[in-house]
């Protein structure tokens, strides 16, 4: 049941290359990320017993992670500067104290947006309604409840992002403008609070504290400032081949594949593709919300930017560890196909497969990369085109999907 032969491989390119072509870019809710859904909802439908296009909406909160913050900034050195001009005790108490609240807020919408992923910005930003696509693929026998039955959920998100200019030029040394920013963030919070104490016991100007503050704080606006200006060029959207079209047809070829070759006996399919991936996760994190109480005996399978290099099992992402049942399954799946693989950590950066991880539902993502390389090659830039895309990956994929149903159908893994 396990090997797919060319005719999928040939058939999920060119459904790949369909969609860049017909709709182009696909940027979270916009009317090209609606026409993508439904043409592979129309597509799932081929293949599938049962398939829902589900909205939701969001804001696209994540956009906002570096304006806000140095609005705040901005704000706050400004405030700073202020107390030097002998506006007396209590005023330039009152200013301190305002100085030192804008850079708390600032450092924790930042690492509150980014780290943690919370929506902690969505009072700034506008809102949208997006779509995911849920392709259900029935067992042979239906016997088991299907609050009982085993469940195997295949995912890609159909959206696109805008080019990164920083990425592009920086390639894997981005993430550490981040960090640097992050540094220079809770530098200004630390020193601004020691200025507030300084004032507030009345002790006398320290000509070495006013340097540090000085060059904390123009380091925390310049690099903000760099994020906001440099970090999406909004005039430049991009066809999101690899990222993340390549997994999308994946399980386009599942479906195609289980509804030639024969649905499994004990184990049920849902194909789905999430909408708004990009920003902030917000198709799967719905889903999840949506269905939780279906997924007690599921196991999550996202792929994601799978395009080139080898097939690589994303263990962790940031501060979440995915559950190691997970990767161990699409491991074993990998070892039984001889596909050569490896198991790493995601960077600075996060996948659908998070969403099922913080609500404890395992899940693991398959991603594609060079060796030695931390981020894929045209990563969100003009240049994720389908020429860009290696095929052989993309049957790879398809084959190890097939081979995690096998492999749960005859219980030769536990859920």
């Amino acid at each position: 049941m396990t090997k797919s032969n060319d005719n999928y491989k040939d058939y999920m390119y060119n459904f790949m290359v369909k969609i860049c072509k017909e709709i182009g870019p696909r940027i979270g809710w916009s009317e090209n990320e609606r026409k993508a859904a439904y043409m592979v909802r129309n597509e799932l439908e081929n293949y599938c017993d049962e398939v829902e296009i589900e909205t939701f909406r969001y804001t696209r909160s994540f956009y906002m992670m570096f304006r806000i913050p140095i609005i705040l900034n901005i704000v706050g050195v400004f405030l700073y500067i202020l107390t030097f001009f002998g506006l007396g005790y209590n005023i330039n108490s009152i200013l301190s104290i305002i100085s030192v609240a804008c850079f708390s807020l600032s450092l924790i919408f930042l690492i509150g947006q980014y780290i943690f992923n919370i929506d902690i910005m969505s009072i700034f930003a506008p809102s949208g309604q997006s779509q995911n696509v849920v392709g259900k693929i029935k067992p042979k026998n239906m016997g088991a409840p299907s609050g009982e039955r085993k469940i195997l959920i295949f995912s890609g998100h159909h959206d696109s992002t805008w080019h990164f200019p920083l990425m592009d030029k920086f390639k894997e040394k981005f993430i550490l403008f981040m960090y640097v920013t992050i540094f220079f963030l809770f530098g200004s919070l630390i020193i601004s609070i020691i200025n507030l104490i300084w004032i507030l016991f009345a002790i006398p100007f320290n000509g070495i504290l006013d340097l540090i503050t000085r060059i904390l704080y123009i380091g925390c606006i310049l690099f903000l400032g760099i994020f906001s200006i440099f970090m999406i060029d909004r005039n430049r959207p991009t066809l999101g081949a690899k990222d993340n079209l390549s997994g999308v047809v994946t399980i386009l070829g599942l479906g195609k594949y289980l509804a030639e070759n024969g649905r499994p006996d004990n184990v049920e399919v849902w194909c789905v593709s999430f909408g708004s991936e990009e920003g902030g996760l917000h198709g799967s994190k719905a889903f999840v919300k949506e269905h939780l109480t279906e997924l007690k005996n599921a196991i999550a399978i996202n792929a994601d930017t799978v395009g080139e290099g080898k097939i690589r099992i994303a263990k962790t992402e940031l501060l979440t560890k995915h559950d190691p049942r997970a990767i161990e399954l699409i491991d074993t799946a990998a070892n039984n196909l001889n596909i050569s693989h490896s198991i790493i950590g995601s960077g600075g950066g996060r996948t659908d497969a998070w969403s099922f991880t913080e609500k404890e539902i395992p899940a693991a993502t398959m991603i594609a990369l060079k060796d030695g390389r931390k981020m894929p090659d045209n990563y969100h830039t003009v240049r994720d085109i389908p020429e860009n895309v290696d095929q052989i990956l993309l049957k790879q994929a398809l084959e190890i999907n097939i081979e995690i149903i096998r492999v749960i159908d005859n219980d030769e893994f536990e859920i």
